[in-house]
């Protein structure tokens, strides 16, 4: 049972630190990346028989090198990306019912630029 509490601790401690919508500093981007190799290592450790999912690759492997690159994580991650696109569905309905396509999606296109 420890073992998956701590497991649930390095994730969270992941979420918490990859989550801020921000550029991040030296400090931070090594936190991030210290974090995702910890959790990595408890996974493997705690289920060595379990296969490692694309998901769970990118957070072990390929999260520490892009935040290392890129500085950001929390700004592209799939939580505000998902609220975009909601919003941008919201959006469009607005204007669904005009017939001409190329005047509706310009309606949608100026209320964006203005809620800007």
């Amino acid at each position: 049972m420890e073992k998956h509490s701590n497991i649930w601790r390095a994730l969270h401690r992941v979420r918490h630190t990859a989550r801020a919508a921000k550029m991040l500093d030296d400090e931070e981007v090594e936190e991030v990346v210290a974090a995702c190799h910890s959790f990595g290592a408890l996974f493997s450790y705690s289920f060595p028989e379990r296969d490692i999912t694309p998901k769970l690759w990118a957070l072990f492997h390929e999260v520490p090198r892009f935040v290392r690159e890129h500085r950001c994580i929390g700004q592209i991650a799939e939580d505000p990306v998902e609220s975009i696109h909601a919003y941008l569905v919201r959006t469009s309905r607005v204007y669904s019912g005009m017939r001409d396509a190329v005047t509706s999606e310009r309606f949608m296109l100026r209320r964006l630029a203005v809620l800007q």
